[in-house]
Formats: C-alpha cells, sequence, structure tokens
C-alpha cells in the first residue's frame, strides 16, 4: 500500500519526526492504537499517516512516496504492522520526563499562532525583494510573513531591529518560538515587543532580548 511505503519512512526517520508533533499530536497518535487491533488495517494506517503528516513539510520523502505508491496502483498489506510500531513510538514519547516541558513549549507555541492570526500575515511577499532577514513561519504548508515585523508594505519595509534581532532568538531554527517572543507580553518590557517597534523603547526590546540567556524573558 502507498501509506505503508510512507510509514516506513516515517519510521526510519522517527528521532528527527517526533521532535516535531505537538504533545496533543502524539497523544491523538497514540489513542489510535485504543480503537484498532493488533494487525494488517489500511484505516489504522492512513489514521497514523493524517496525525503524523500534519507535522511534515510539503516535500517530505513520506509524502512522496505516498503518492508514488498511490501511482502503483493496489498493493496487498504488509505483514510488518509499521502503523502499530509508530503508535508505540508515540506512546514511548508521551513516558518521556520532559513531555510536561513539551506541553507547556506546545502551549507557548499554539499562543503564538493564535497572536499571529490575529495581527495579520502576508503570504504574498516572497517576490517583494530580499526576505532573508524577514521572520516567516509555514502554516498549513504556505510561508507566511508576520506583519508586525514591516515599519511598512508598501512597498515592505523590515524594522531594522527585527533583523538585527533574528540571529538571537534563533529564528533560523525556531521560527515559531522566535514569534511567540515578539508576541508575547514581556516582563522587562510589560508589554508585547512587537507593540514597541518603532517607537523610542526599541533600545528596551534589545535589553528584553538580552535576557534569552539567562531564561528570564
Amino acid at each position: 500500500m502507498a501509506v505503508e511505503d510512507a510509514l516506513e519512512i516515517i519510521l526510519g526517520k522517527w528521532s528527527d519526526i517526533e521532535p516535531l508533533l505537538t504533545v496533543s499530536e502524539l497523544t491523538e497518535l497514540a489513542s489510535v492504537g485504543r480503537v484498532t487491533m493488533r494487525g494488517g488495517s489500511s484505516w489504522r494506517s492512513q489514521a497514523v499517516f493524517n496525525v503524523i503528516s500534519q507535522a511534515l513539510p510539503a516535500d517530505h520523502a513520506a509524502r512522496q512516496a505516498l503518492h508514488a505508491g498511490a501511482d502503483r496502483g493496489f498493493q496487498p498489506d504488509p505483514v510488518r504492522a509499521l502503523d502499530v510500531d509508530l503508535i508505540e513510538q508515540a506512546e514511548i514519547a508521551l513516558a518521556s520526563p520532559s513531555i510536561a516541558e513539551d506541553a507547556e513549549a506546545d502551549a507557548l507555541a499554539e499562543a503564538g499562532r493564535a497572536a499571529l492570526l490575529r495581527r495579520g500575515v502576508a503570504g504574498d511577499a516572497a517576490d517583494a525583494g530580499d526576505t532573508q532577514t524577514w521572520l516567516s513561519v509555514r502554516v498549513d504548508e504556505q510561508v507566511l510573513y508576520p506583519l508586525f515585523q514591516f515599519a511598512s508594505t508598501r512597498p515592505y519595509r523590515q524594522h531594522e531591529l527585527v533583523a538585527r534581532l533574528r540571529p538571537q532568538l534563533s529564528a533560523d531554527e525556531d521560527p515559531w518560538g522566535a514569534v511567540a517572543w515578539w508576541l508575547t507580553p514581556n516582563p522587562w518590557l510589560t508589554a508585547c515587543p512587537a507593540d514597541l517597534l518603532g517607537t523610542e523603547r526599541e533600545g528596551e526590546i534589545a535589553y528584553a532580548a538580552d535576557q534569552l540567556a539567562n531564561d528570564s524573558w
């Protein structure tokens, strides 16, 4: 089956994929196993893939395998229950001592997503010039640019401070974390850093970013 080809790739790359899954998604994945029995089940395999695929980029090899397998037409169920193996991996991840910290990080990221969507995003800014310093996030396989980072949008002009703090906020490695920092009330500022862009308090934003080294942002 096409989906089994995809699951085999996912299982082989599980150490890279598991950190991409939220605690909620891991819980959903583990719950698939509670309503089915071990053995070949096309429904369960598809359900497992559907959960995991939420965290996979559009060009991931597992997605490509799914489409390539579909083109080959019907194939019999495999002997190995890859879907069950992945369900068990989710259960192991949920038993990790760090799961509470993971859940807290997921909640912070979700709050950042909600705040971002409230403030607005641009999805067509990639053709507006050099975007290397711009903050961008992926939502439903689409690259979006938070509007708060721009001093103007006609044409797009980024606040210099956003570009300067980009490496300090690890925006390349954790774009949602960087966005969440800008949009979350900061104890050093008693305001969201994004709200102070373009004001006389920009120097305070840089100071607040320095406190990240002390885990006190």
